[in-house]
């Protein structure tokens, strides 16, 4: 998958460049990777990545190439390029350490078969650069405190390194497998985000806790029960959608706004960027520029035998989420 980081409001920004941005050949992992937000799939099969065709298995440092002469440069976009570490914990804090001494910007863990947050924790001490994000966490399986808590944890123990990527899943899944309530989900977003933000204010910044939505109501925060403030302040939130209210949502109050890979060209450019902009518009103060988590379904394979494989895991997913009422707009644009 990659992200891009749009111009800030003067129009540009120093960025460094990452090895991963030094070559459009960077290769993606061979090992399990996930779509973000659902379905997860073995070896070989889709994994986020450049949304062009190119050749996206890992290569070592040594083939990066010469490295510029000067390692700032002025752009308007910047990119970066992250890895899905997929589902198998066989392996997991190794195949972390191995991604990011390949030079990838952030690993990204999702709510398939286990919790995330815990996962990253336990990357946190095994690496000492790459970002490490929650893709997705399901926010209405938890109370805004729950996720608020686990969140600055990973925040802390990463050592400022943690993105917080949320989704609202869809219904079935909210109602009959977490036993939650689901209702007016843009809306309930909207609330909730806000409410994160309301619980970490009162610990970073002394703030009295006093939220009280439609939704949620946090208005008691007592000294034992307060974790008291982060030198590294809230984590940035990445927030994934498909609808337009739910990117409206995104573009007004995340950090990030993860793009869900059965989408397409035309859905991004006529749908998701303007959904995106009128969100932004409604911001009541500016948090930078919105990056943009691109990830696609790759059909990839070492021989015939497993790039056939890899051909029906992604044709089997494509049609699980075009039967999907909450993925029908894609179809429909």
């Amino acid at each position: 998958m990659v992200r891009v980081s749009g111009p800030r409001p003067n129009g540009g920004e120093t960025s460094r460049v990452s090895p991963a941005t030094r070559d459009s050949s960077t290769k993606s992992s061979p090992s399990p990777t996930t779509c973000r937000g659902g379905c997860s799939s073995p070896p070989g099969s889709p994994t986020r990545t450049l949304s062009r065709a190119c050749d996206s298995r890992p290569r070592s440092p040594a083939s990066w190439g010469p490295t510029p002469t000067s390692e700032t440069v002025r752009r308007e976009n910047t990119v970066k390029v992250d890895v899905d570490l997929g589902r198998d914990l066989d392996g997991w804090v190794q195949r972390a350490q191995q991604f990011e001494s390949e030079g990838y910007d952030a690993l990204w863990a999702s709510e398939t078969g286990h919790d995330p947050f815990g996962l990253l924790c336990a990357l946190a001490p095994a690496t000492t650069r790459v970002q490490l994000g929650t893709g997705i966490a399901v926010a209405f399986a938890r109370s805004p405190m729950v996720t608020a808590t686990l969140a600055n944890d990973l925040h802390i123990l990463s050592g400022g390194r943690s993105l917080l990527g949320l989704g609202s899943q869809v219904r079935p899944h909210i109602e009959r497998r977490y036993s939650m309530t689901w209702s007016h989900p843009a809306a309930r977003m909207h609330e909730y985000l806000r409410a994160l933000r309301a619980i970490w204010a009162s610990w970073h910044e002394g703030e009295r806790l006093f939220f009280r939505g439609e939704f949620y109501r946090h208005t008691l925060m007592t000294p034992f029960f307060n974790p008291g403030p982060s030198p590294y302040g809230s984590p940035p939130i990445y927030l994934a959608a498909v609808g337009e209210k739910m990117t409206e949502v995104a573009g007004e109050l995340a950090e990030g706004l993860l793009v869900h890979p059965f989408t397409s060209v035309h859905y991004l450019r006529e749908v998701t960027t303007p959904a995106l902009a009128r969100g932004r518009e409604r911001a009541s103060a500016p948090i930078g520029p919105t990056e943009v988590s691109l990830s696609a379904f790759v059909v990839t394979g070492v021989d015939e035998r497993s790039f056939e494989v890899a051909r029906r895991a992604v044709r089997s997913q494509i049609a699980f989420y075009a039967s999907t009422p909450a993925y029908r707009p894609v179809l429909l644009a």
